[in-house]
Formats: structure tokens, sequence, C-alpha cells
């Protein structure tokens, strides 16, 4: 699924690392956030997944978040942010596998009990030893 893009609100901040002068003069960092609560885009259903599974990136106010400022180009950083938060609901949304408990097969139980009994013997005749003058 693919984020409405007229739903993302933006706000912009100081990038830190490389870029020399251009850090301290230009806000490239890019802060996407996406109102998922009150979007038309997504069933209740979608939204609870998305609740689940991405708690790290809701705000309190209900809102999905992401952030990037690895490029020097504020448009650059936005279309990133954009994939983080397209990448954090299509998550969310994937469908999950349900594991089916396997019987662990016979033979497998009976060698591992074979196993613990062989080096219970073991030890046992490490016991018996003892010299005798």
């Amino acid at each position: 699924m693919i984020v409405p893009r007229d739903e993302i609100e933006y706000s912009f901040g100081k990038a830190s690392g490389a870029g020399g002068q251009n850090v301290n003069k230009r806000e490239t960092k890019v802060h996407a956030q996406w109102p998922f609560e009150r979007s038309r885009a997504l069933s209740a259903e979608q939204k609870q997944l998305i609740r689940k599974y991405c708690t790290k990136h809701i705000s309190q106010e209900g809102q999905l978040y992401a952030s990037a400022q690895e490029t020097r180009d504020q448009n650059l950083n936005r279309e990133k942010a954009v994939g983080k938060l397209d990448y954090l609901v299509n998550f969310a949304l994937r469908p999950r596998k349900i594991r089916i408990p396997t019987k662990i097969p016979r033979r497998i139980r009976e060698a591992r009990l074979h196993a613990k009994r062989y080096v219970r013997a073991k030890k046992e005749n490490r016991r018996k030893i003892t010299i005798e003058e």
C-alpha cells in the first residue's frame, strides 16, 4: 500500500552529520507524519495492524512518523522519509504465516533418550573405578 501523499504532514529541522557549513544554514532533516487514524484509505482492521506492529513509530497524537537526514538535499530526504512510511505500513499489513506446531518424531525422541542414557552410563563407570591396595 502507498501512503496517500496529500495526508502526510512535514516538518523540517537541522540535520547532523556531513555537510560543513551547510548543516548550520539549511534545514534538510525531514520529519514525515501521517495521521493514519483519520485516513480513509485504511479499514479498521488495517489501522489495528499498524497500531500492533508499528508501536515505536506512532506518536502520542496517534500519527505514524518517520524521519530522514541522510542526504544534504531536503527533497531527497523527504522522499526517503515517505519511503520509510510506506515500508512501515507495508510491513504492518503483510500477511503473516500461521505456525503449525509439529509433533517430534518418535525416532528423534528415542535418539535423545539413548544419548542421555549413554552419558549417564559413562559417568557412572567413572565413579565405580576405585583403586584398592
